[in-house]
């Protein structure tokens, strides 16, 4: 897309009410058109950019008395703008001298990060050094003991370790979008006139990949990627050509593996094709090289009915929501009719097929910033819950069904280890969270050693599978009363009271511990509304936009249709 596709497409969204994003950018250089792009992909979020530009080659005094407002800080450092000696002198320095220039690069960006944290929370994201593409040495480079090359990358990793130090910093490896582009990410002519190295497609390569970052962050990532069949998953049409004749030849297969691959990272992957069902899973089943195997699918509805519909119907089966979804086809037609039935769902249309595997992979739209145990084994967990609403459809009342399940909870306080999967539950969750509140991993870790504040999980399975850990309870104390802040749960974990059972233990252990009265927070959203009323439902009372429980009167709640409730202290 163009620069002047980007400013037009910008202008549609100016007058819309959306929420706001507030960015700063410290920067060694120019780069002022990168602003367009981070309002493009502003927009396809649901958000207005509100950017604020710090001056030219001044990063560390602008990183000083900041506004608490900006959610997101980036930071574009460039070797040239702070150290000549590593970047045109390399060839001629003693050791002593370039650890002594690393050293003081270190010192540099701890004592940013240091400014910035005195006065802002916001995320950082910090621009790696793009190391030369003709190191100072030449060939001699790559065999000398110090090589420019591992000298800038041994920079970049030292000032990634500082993110340990520093909550909530994140470096966007700029050598990577570098290696994408090649010599179309640098713009010569542009460098020597105003100090802006980078041309167009590299600003926008590097505002796509920024991105990923805040999308993941702000929990706009996707959850399941619904592909077609037929010209997407293999070359040709299985009930006109037959299974022997459709190709997987290495395009196809490549695209399974980077299919495979989301899978284990969490995504849930579904099938919608117009076919005959039995033809489809007789692929699966008779062509040795179809790398995608039918238990990497969690549901799939192969009919003759409209994609947009079998879509709806997956997404309920799933109970997730149409905003979670990626749809992949090959047909324009089809990629048009899903966007235009529901504007939710992100479409990837499949044009080339040797392209399909590097569409998926440099889309972005499933990136996060934590990977659990509990995202390796999704997929499963997935069609392990079709199997539990197959059992309910089955039975005659609810209390049978819960009754047959078995249910097993455990709920206990989170500790370092279960750091990851909490982050990440406050960042993927929607329907059932109680104010969407995203917290990263130094946030959960300053709850944790933070005597004002507790966090419960609640970790299900039952005769069925394993859920892992699927909800969370973040506390804040303040006398003798409990502050919900944080109440949510893994739609895949709804609708077997599970929530009930995790709520009320935890009540009584705060009863036992003296709390007096439980206040319950809630922000609406587009997104949680079915959670609106639920603290009434409890017993709760509303109390001026809040809800309150005393823990003198407590409701009764009958859980003894779980097998076990073990609540660990």
């Amino acid at each position: 897309m163009l620069l002047t596709e980007i400013t037009e497409h910008n202008k549609q969204y100016k007058n819309k009410d959306l929420p706001s994003l507030n960015l700063l950018i410290l920067r060694d250089i120019t780069l002022d058109p990168i602003e367009h792009f981070y309002r493009y992909y502003s927009n396809l979020m649901g958000y207005h950019a509100a950017i604020t530009w710090g001056n030219y080659n001044t990063i560390y005094q602008d990183s000083y008395n900041l506004s608490s407002d900006y959610d997101f800080i980036f930071i574009f450092p460039k070797l040239e703008m702070m150290t000549e000696n590593l970047t045109y002198k390399f060839s001629r320095m003693r050791t002593e001298d370039i650890q002594l220039e690393i050293s003081n690069i270190i010192f540099f960006f701890k004592g940013v990060f240091s400014n910035i944290r005195q006065s802002s929370n916001a995320v950082i994201l910090w621009h790696s050094f793009e190391v030369p593409l003709y190191p100072n040495l030449g060939i001699f480079d790559t065999i000398s003991e110090n090589s420019q090359l591992e000298i800038i990358n041994n920079i970049n990793s030292l000032t990634k370790g500082l993110a340990y130090e520093f909550k909530g910093v994140y470096c966007v490896d700029t050598n990577l979008c570098q290696s994408r582009l090649g010599n179309f990410f640098y713009d010569r002519r542009m460098w020597y006139s105003s100090k802006m190295p980078y041309s167009l497609d590299g600003l926008k390569e590097i505002a796509n990949e920024d991105f990923k970052y805040i999308r993941a962050l702000k929990g706009k990532n996707k959850k399941c990627l619904v592909l077609d069949c037929d010209n997407t998953l293999w070359g040709g049409i299985v009930g006109e050509d037959g299974i022997e004749k459709i190709q997987l030849d290495e395009k196809f297969i490549n695209f399974h593996r980077e299919i495979i691959n989301l899978y284990y990272r969490g995504i849930i992957i579904a099938l919608v094709s117009k076919n005959n069902e039995d033809d489809v899973w007789e692929v699966f089943r008779k062509r040795n090289d179809m790398t995608l195997k039918k238990e990497h699918i969690a549901t799939s509805q192969i009919n003759w009915d409209d994609k947009a519909t079998n879509i709806k119907i997956i997404a309920e089966n799933l109970n997730i929501g149409l905003d979670s979804i990626v749809f992949a086809d090959d047909s324009v037609f089809e990629c048009n009719l899903v966007k235009s039935l529901i504007p939710e769902i992100e479409t990837l249309h499949m044009n080339k097929p040797m392209d399909y595997s590097i569409i998926l992979a440099s889309c972005g739209l499933f990136d996060t910033v934590s990977l659990s145990d509990e995202d390796k084994k999704r997929g499963q967990m997935y069609k392990e819950d079709l199997q539990r609403k197959k059992i309910k459809s089955d039975k005659t009342n609810l209390l049978e069904y819960y009754t047959s399940l078995e249910m097993n909870l455990e709920i206990s306080k989170v500790t370092n280890l279960e750091v990851g999967r909490a982050s990440q539950l406050t960042q993927r969750t929607n329907q059932f969270n109680f104010t969407t509140r995203r917290y990263s991993e130094e946030d959960i870790k300053h709850f944790i050693e933070d005597p004002s504040h507790d966090i419960y999980y609640v970790k299900a399975r039952d005769n069925i599978g394993d859920l892992g850990i699927v909800g969370l309870i973040i506390l804040r104390y303040e006398d003798e009363s409990a502050f919900i802040d944080s109440f949510l749960m893994s739609c895949r974990a709804l609708g077997r009271t599970i929530e009930d059972a995790f709520l009320m233990n935890v009540i009584l252990q705060l009863e036992r511990t003296g709390i007096k009265r439980i206040i319950g927070l809630y922000s609406e959203t587009k997104k949680n509304i079915q959670v609106k009323d639920y603290y009434e439902r409890y017993g709760f009372i509303n109390n001026k936009n809040c809800w309150v429980l005393y823990t003198d009167n407590l409701p009764k709640k009958d859980f003894s249709y779980f097998k076990n409730i073990e609540m660990r202290e």
